[in-house]
């Protein structure tokens, strides 16, 4: 399976422990508004800040065009019972080697704390190895405590830091590097301990 032929509008549906990961919709709109008031998804992702209706539905229009064109394969986070979304993850190709994928995830203030984007990477992860992913990248800012731990709660392992490796909004910022590869196990991976507590996304070129 070559993950950039797949058109997530005709599947697949990946389960996720409580939720499921599929493609946007137009009545994600809510999801995509809540994201807009968060400064710090819009910082750090495509979401545009104070967005309106239009422009939300405009957004979900554009995450269909990259899986067309071949730039990533972004999914909804939506729950089991009711499939309202609550959050996104993603595999970006944009801008990475052969048999390797870029990994991004946000969820807004209003459903963190729930284990949601831990969820769905486990779930995605094993879905990119099948479809021959070799390995998997994630960055997340050094101060960024939460996203630090859904990344080694879902199996990441970090490899260290790069300096000034992304530019977000008008500054280059340091980043964290976290790999996961199909040969390590999925149970969670403890790193050295980091001293804030602050919580945001994970950054990814192209969400």
């Amino acid at each position: 399976m070559d993950l950039r032929t797949v058109d997530l509008r005709a599947g697949p549906r990946l389960d996720a422990d409580g939720c499921v990961l599929r493609a946007f919709r137009d009545d994600d709109v809510p999801l995509v508004l809540a994201a807009s008031a968060d400064p710090s998804i819009t910082r750090v992702t495509t979401v545009p800040p104070c967005a309106d209706e239009y422009a939300a539905r405009t957004w979900i229009r554009l995450q269909h065009a990259r899986v067309v064109d071949g730039v990533g394969l972004p999914f909804a986070i939506a729950d089991a019972v009711t499939d309202e979304a609550l959050g996104q993850v993603g595999l970006w190709f944009s801008g990475v080697g052969a048999g390797r994928a870029r990994v991004g995830y946000w969820v807004p203030a209003a459903h963190r704390g729930r284990g949601i984007t831990r969820r769905a990477l486990r779930a995605l992860c094993p879905w990119a190895f099948e479809g021959g992913v070799e390995r998997l990248e994630l960055y997340v800012e050094p101060h960024n405590l939460a996203s630090h731990h859904v990344a080694e709660g879902a199996g990441f392992h970090w490899e260290g830091l790069l300096r000034a490796w992304e530019t977000v909004g008008a500054q280059r910022r340091d980043m964290v590097m976290y790999s996961r590869l199909p040969s390590d196990p999925a149970t969670p991976w403890r790193a050295t301990p980091r001293a804030s507590n602050a919580s945001g996304p994970s950054p990814a070129r192209g969400r």
